[in-house]
């Protein structure tokens, strides 16, 4: 199982995994079709490759210098829209593009169409060959043309890489994606549990970021160990060298001391990544925010765009909070525990980066507090409120002390106030409610069963 792990981390995270899969394939089946000769007198070679071995030879050289060669270029455009995209938007972004199957797929594409050839030019040019494998010297073209379109692809996928619309969707999406899925999965709301004295500490051996936890691999520890196994930290969370991550104890009696505890349930890494992570989408669109309304940029309109799409994130999270991860046993007894981010921790990640570095600019600050007023509508979870207060205070405060002129604070200190943002409607209705009500949620559920 950790043998599986590590080659599925590999696949994940090394941009050079898969192609180098793909160039031992293509290395196997161009050895294999060496070999393969079609008689000239047979209906098929009519359809194959016409020319002789000399012909074939030439063809497969130019084919491999010509991969190599726009295999150059393609490395050269991915690392320019890396750097534009660490540069001018986020830094952990950097990840996401490298782990992207477009990154992986064209160097894979080109990659195995270069061994291929090479590998197949090596059976042409053997000594006392006098007929070319007319089916791989055929594939071989085929194969050009599947790079030449994959390239063609490539490109236009790059243009939309490096726009930041596209960018702020991705992200987004890829958050609704993760939410989803734990949604799905923990919808019941599960306390965490009172860990006792006796409990037994799983200390980080590595500081850095929690990239994932293996919850279902704890449970079954600790269900083969009569135990219960409790994490203390969630993906996202910096650690530091020796920090608690894991309390372990057992259910009906002391643990043997010298019981080797499970240390592959919280993977730890130095950066931090979108496959559980999802407060990363939220701190990624921050990023984009803050380098927008920095003085060599000043953006205000793209900093708008990413807190608004950070408000439809956050509407989701706190109508709907995630729930601790939690697996029972057979008697419903906890076999294993962790905990998941709140809804304070999501507007800790956009809310306070983006005000304190658009202290001077209206429009992004009452967008923040566009922000503080859905969330507050919409969330259910106590704390919420206290959190929310005390951030709009920070934002009044933040603009009366940077903007050089009076009127600006005052139309942000006046559209603090959650009624005013409902009134901000260029046609107002009955109903200017923020976020959608139970009942009405109700209603339109019901609607849509009697269509």
């Amino acid at each position: 199982m950790k043998l599986f792990d590590q080659i599925r981390k590999l696949a994940s995270d090394r941009v050079w995994f898969i192609p180098l899969v793909s160039a031992l394939f293509a290395g196997v089946v161009a050895a294999l079709l060496g070999q393969v000769t079609v008689p000239t007198d047979s209906t098929l070679a009519t359809y194959l490759w016409p020319g002789d071995t000399a012909a074939a030879a030439d063809m497969l050289s130019f084919i491999a210098s010509s991969m190599l060669t726009v295999l150059t270029t393609v490395i050269s455009m991915t690392l320019i829209v890396l750097q534009v995209a660490s540069g001018q938007f986020s830094q952990q972004l950097l990840r996401d593009y490298i782990r992207s199957n477009a990154v992986k797929g064209i160097f894979s594409v080109f990659t195995a169409v270069f061994v291929y050839a090479i590998i197949l030019l090596r059976s042409v040019e053997a000594e006392g060959v006098e007929t070319p494998p007319q089916i791989g010297v055929t594939l071989a073209m085929v194969l050009v043309l599947a790079a030449l379109a994959t390239f063609v692809w490539y490109v236009a996928r790059v243009v939309a890489m490096v726009r930041v619309d596209s960018i702020i969707e991705s992200v987004t999406r890829s958050v609704e994606t993760l939410y989803d899925r734990h949604q799905e999965k923990w919808s019941e709301k599960v306390d965490a549990p009172e860990v006792p004295e006796n409990a037994r500490v799983l200390r980080a051996n590595d500081a850095g970021f929690i990239r994932i936890i293996l919850l279902e691999r704890g449970a079954r520890w600790a269900k083969e160990h009569d135990a219960c196994f409790a994490v203390a930290v969630a993906p996202g969370d910096t650690v530091v060298t020796g920090q608690a991550l894991a309390w372990v104890w057992g259910r009906h009696g002391e643990l043997d001391d010298d019981l080797e505890l499970p240390g592959t349930v919280v993977h730890i890494d130095y950066e931090r990544a979108s496959d559980a992570d999802i407060r990363l989408g939220v701190h990624q669109l921050s990023d984009i925010a803050v380098r927008a309304m920095s003085p060599g940029t000043n953006d205000p309109t793209t900093a708008v765009h990413a807190v608004n799409q950070a408000i439809s994130i956050l509407r989701m999270i706190a109508e709907e909070p995630m729930q601790n991860e939690a697996i029972f046993d057979d008697d419903g007894e906890l076999l294993a525990f962790a905990p998941v981010p709140s809804t304070t921790d999501f507007i800790d990640e956009i809310v306070g980066p983006v005000r304190r570095y658009s202290g001077a600019e209206p429009v992004v600050l009452i967008q923040l507090l566009r922000l503080l007023a859905v969330v507050e509508e919409g969330a259910v979870e106590a704390d919420v409120a206290e959190v929310v207060a005390n951030e709009r205070r920070r934002i009044i405060e933040q603009a009366e002390q940077q903007m050089p002129h009076s009127d600006d604070a005052a139309w942000v200190e006046k559209m603090a106030d959650i009624e005013a943002i409902r009134s901000n409607l260029r046609v107002r209705g009955p109903k200017m409610d923020l976020v959608d009500s139970q009942e009405g949620k109700e209603g339109k559920d019901s609607n849509a069963e009697s269509e």
